[in-house]
């Protein structure tokens, strides 16, 4: 059995159906949402407050009780030198956050409090009860305080909220990033609206002590999301209002969607090496305010479910799937590489690892194992999923040391803190044509990857850098320019001659980038043709979209052609902004020297200070 990202359903195309306006949805927020969007036969086994009331929000009661935590030695994410894992095939020593002496020195996440937006969190689960929030929760089907999953299955929010923030030195199972955070638990994955999805990024009151957003969901899309402008306003305004207007960190995972699509032919992309998925189709991953994670596994390689784009700001620790051929033979042998151990929904009748299915490892038997008679625990979690609460635990240490950081300078610290690796990468070409540009340094000497971002997160680094940091300049955003020629620019076949297929915006501004957003329109009707790509006055290449992907070719009778009200690229941080951007379409495999299609516009928006 695997264990990967978990899709959200219709997220990426919720609307607003409460409130006709963005601030009147923001004032039904502060009434607890505008409902659950429920349905189902889900109910709170003992709600920790009355349904519909808005509780104080306390800190839990900590046990003053020290002991070893029995599976801590196979967390190889957390301290790698190379230990069984329970895997067949051990992980590369070394490949791990870095902690060095962080837990030793009482960095632990101490009071920083975490939600995980998601299935549901078991707030009695042994590992865990010791450090949920009272009465910071929302069951948004129940309307409870108590966001505990009904039903047999695993539960996906258990386990990502014990990658951050398993209780340590309890023990009792193994450990999270941040083994002293506060958990909060949003079960907006049951009932997924714009409005319960606000309430769970700090608009509702349980939400509003919270300092970072685990979010493990999203889409592997086949076409660019269409989201409206008061959604994607309602989205910014909360996200920058959190944490007393600092903005909280907001974590979301990348996406599994490297190998395949459902429904879409990506066999061309898997010969040659890159993604089907590609992050900058979803929208919330296109968000100033977003720390978008892609996953690496225990040899240190991007994991191989892990999608690649220019929105991808650092990479966490996700693994493989986590199998051993002693209880699960016949395998693949990628399936024989570590996984993460987390917790796991508790008992042996649901979970993960319950009474029913197949075994995976010693520890993930069929009913109780030795390692866990309890059943209370798994080895098979991973995908970007895993990757981003290991990246949200890391945060969450940051902010014990500096409470006093924006959501920027976190982000900051993440990304000029984190480890190349992989590097210098291997780039790949169709017919001469850049599709993949491995490790690429831009102007400012910042490295970036679509597969790693800025590289995998360095706990030690990045929590070394936060206690002396100088806050960036205030944040300032040059708004959208736009080049709209009388004549449309006919997109060529595979590269052009100098600067064929490209339409030039010159920013006047002198500002040092944090990231650039990207709006374009075509009339080319098979986007898995393109690559688009967008290039700084510095020279800096940022493929946005690389062909061969998995977006489908567009349908039925309208003339409108392939084109993204918002995509966003990470790669060019710290460069000036100042003089000539252009975006460049280039068609890999039109018939002859030029493809009839055309580039109509495109617009440019950059943040940084």
């Amino acid at each position: 059995m695997t264990h990967v990202r978990l899709d959200a359903g219709n997220q990426g195309l919720f609307r607003l159906p409460c409130a006709p306006g963005l601030s009147a949805l923001i004032a039904a927020l502060l009434l607890a949402g505008c409902g659950g969007g429920g349905g189902g036969d889900e109910t709170a086994a003992a709600a920790t407050t009355p349904p519909g009331t808005l509780p104080p929000v306390t800190l839990p009661v900590v046990p003053a009780v020290v002991a070893e935590d029995p599976l801590a030695r196979y967390q190889w994410h957390l301290l790698n030198t190379g230990q069984d894992a329970l895997s067949s095939t051990r992980p590369v020593a070394g490949v791990d956050l870095n902690l060095g002496n962080l837990y030793d020195t009482g960095v632990r996440g101490t009071g920083v409090s975490v939600a995980v937006l998601d299935t549901g969190l078991d707030i009695r689960h042994e590992d865990l009860q010791a450090n949920v929030a009272i009465g910071g929760s929302i069951n948004f089907r129940t309307g409870s305080g108590d966001p505990t999953l009904a039903g047999t299955g695993g539960d996906h929010g258990t386990s990502v909220a014990g990658v951050v923030a398993a209780r340590a030195w309890n023990g009792l199972g193994g450990r999270g990033v941040a083994p002293e955070a506060v958990l909060h638990g949003f079960n907006f994955l049951l009932a997924p609206t714009l409005a319960n999805e606000l309430a769970s990024f700090g608009g509702a009151a349980q939400a509003a002590p919270v300092q970072v957003f685990n979010l493990s969901y999203g889409e592997d899309l086949s076409e660019v999301a269409v989201v409206s402008a008061d959604e994607l306003a309602a989205r910014e305004q909360v996200m920058a209002s959190s944490r007393a207007g600092r903005g909280g960190i907001y974590v979301k995972s990348a996406g599994n969607g490297f190998f395949s699509i459902d429904g879409v032919d990506c066999s061309v992309a898997q010969r040659l090496g890159v993604s089907c998925g590609n992050t900058n189709l979803e929208t919330s991953s296109n968000l100033v305010s977003m720390t978008v994670v892609g996953a690496v596994n225990a040899a240190g390689r991007r994991a191989s479910y892990s999608s690649q784009g220019a929105s991808l700001a650092v990479v966490g620790l996700g693994g493989e799937f986590g199998e051993n051929r002693a209880q699960a033979p016949g395998q693949a042998d990628l399936a024989y590489q570590p996984a993460l151990l987390t917790t796991d929904f508790s008992g042996c009748d649901k979970g993960y690892h319950r009474t029913i299915g197949t075994p995976a490892n010693p520890l993930d038997l069929v009913g109780p194992s030795p390692l866990d008679p309890s059943c209370n625990y798994t080895a098979i979690f991973n995908g970007t999923s895993a990757a981003a609460p290991t990246v949200a635990g890391v945060a969450a240490l940051i902010l014990q040391v500096n409470p006093q950081l924006s959501q920027r300078e976190v982000q900051y610290l993440l990304a000029t803190t984190a480890r190349r690796i992989d590097y210098p990468g291997t780039p790949v070409q169709f017919q001469g044509v850049a599709v993949y540009d491995g490790w690429v340094v831009n102007g400012a000497r910042r490295a970036f990857s679509n597969s790693y971002g800025f590289g995998l997160v360095d706990a030690q680094a990045a929590v070394a850098a936060a206690r002396t940091f100088a806050p960036l300049a205030p944040r300032r955003q040059i708004d959208w320019q736009t080049a709209t020629p009388s004549t449309p620019v006919p997109i060529p076949y595979r590269d052009g001659a100098g600067t064929a297929g490209s339409l030039p915006i010159s920013v006047g501004a002198s500002m040092t980038v944090e990231s650039v957003q990207v709006a374009f329109n075509t009339t080319h009707r098979r986007p898995a043709n393109l690559r688009v790509a967008l290039i700084s006055p510095s020279g800096t290449r940022s493929i946005l979209v690389w062909p061969f992907s998995g977006i489908r070719p567009l349908t039925g009778s309208t003339t409108a052609g392939f084109g993204s009200e918002r995509m966003l690229s990470n790669a060019f941080l710290d460069e000036n902004a100042q003089g000539t951007w252009r975006l460049e379409v280039v068609d890999v495999t039109a018939a002859s020297g030029t493809s009839p299609s055309q580039l109509v516009s495109w617009s440019l928006r950059v943040t940084g200070r």
